[in-house]
């Protein structure tokens, strides 16, 4: 067997060359990983590492190997794909049991919203007229010619902005900014939410059972069909974030206010964020493919209802899985501590207290 001195000699250049690697940090430009033997000297100091521990060599020598080896394997195998694994982890899951375990409010948020819409949209079918009291005349008139199924509205397209990139631009930041408001108004002890998504509710209700009523109901159905359920998705969960932000600070149990919002800082983040993910897919729907001509009314509304489809799905079964997983995963890992167990001669002892009382019992009946 080689000496350990023989053994540092043998490979001090091996070892020098990989820490210089592993000490450019935080540079794109330098990166270690980038190094082009990098690989390959990771791999023989792997090797030189499970020899000094099957020969026992120092613990020092080991703990420096060792170091070298585990900073390597983060480098190389970990910090490339770090950033997208996690968005992926994100879409794929994290996302999905926000919306499980706020669930309850996103119900709340939903009939708010929602429940408004559809009572006004209603209204507004049979008596149109009621529109003028919630929008002004003004607004209603540039409804009507953006959606003029004769053709000069285009679909939706009247606005300054000529190309599908500019208006993608346009509805990300309208959308953003309404999601946000809806959200950051529940500071308001979740009031601001509420009426949020109540006028919103009652607004986007009343103008499309106005230009239902007034025979422009294909064109407006057909250019909002596709985008619908991410972006009114996307608000209906801000506007849960936003009731849950509200509730953290009117009602925030045995901890104080500012123990609640950091307790709930996880969540809310989770729901703002994949909030943010919703939006950007509906403006890039309704700016490259809602307000394309060509394609049938059918075809359309198919495409919408399989988006919110998709999202009940994502939420309540998928969410729900995922949430049951992660449950389970935490409870396996609570472990009783070896502490708390019970010393081995008292069990015995009550053990033979036992069977000393079955005993008695058995003679006593016996007798």
């Amino acid at each position: 067997m080689i000496k350990q001195r023989d053994f540092e000699k043998q490979h001090q250049a091996e070892w020098q060359s990989l820490e210089q690697c592993l000490a450019v940090k935080g540079k794109r430009s330098g990166h270690s990983h980038q190094h082009a033997g990098f690989p390959d000297l990771y791999r023989c100091v792997c090797q030189q590492y499970a020899l000094a521990k099957e020969r026992n060599y120092s613990r020092s020598l080991v703990n420096r190997l060792h170091r070298m080896v585990e900073l390597g394997h983060q480098q190389l195998y970990e910090s490339r794909p770090r950033m997208r694994w996690q968005l992926l982890q994100f879409i794929g899951r994290d996302f999905a049991v926000a919306l499980w375990d706020e669930r309850r409010l996103i119900a709340v948020s939903a009939i708010l919203f929602m429940g408004s819409l559809l009572l006004t949209m209603l209204a507004c079918r049979y008596y149109p007229d009621l529109i003028f009291s919630i929008l002004p005349p003004q607004q209603v008139a540039e409804f009507q010619q953006m959606y003029d199924s004769n053709g000069s509205g285009s679909l939706g397209k009247l606005r300054d902005a000529d190309t599908d990139l500019m208006m993608f631009g346009y509805y990300v930041w309208n959308n953003v900014g309404i999601a946000f408001k809806t959200f950051a108004s529940g500071f308001f002890l979740g009031i601001g939410s509420i009426f949020i998504l109540l006028t919103n509710g009652l607004s986007i209700g009343a103008v499309a059972g106005f230009l239902w009523q007034s025979g422009q109901g294909e064109v407006f159905f057909s250019f909002v069909s596709g985008h619908s359920s991410w972006e009114l998705g996307a608000i209906m969960i801000c506007g849960a974030a936003g009731l849950r932000l509200g509730l953290a600070i009117v009602l925030p149990g045995r901890m104080s206010r500012v123990q609640s919002l950091q307790h709930h800082s996880q969540s809310l983040s989770r729901l703002v964020f994949g909030s943010a993910l919703l939006l950007v897919i509906a403006a890039l729907i309704e700016a490259f493919w809602s307000s394309q001509r060509g394609w049938p009314f059918e075809f359309r509304m198919v495409i919408g209802a399989l988006g919110w489809l998709f999202l009940a799905w994502y939420m309540l079964i998928h969410g729900r899985k995922h949430s049951t997983k992660l449950s389970i995963s935490k409870v396996s890992q609570v472990n009783i501590p070896l502490s708390k167990m019970p010393p081995d001669d008292m069990s015995g002892s009550n053990s033979g207290k036992r069977s000393e009382t079955n005993k008695n019992s058995e003679q006593h009946y016996a007798g």
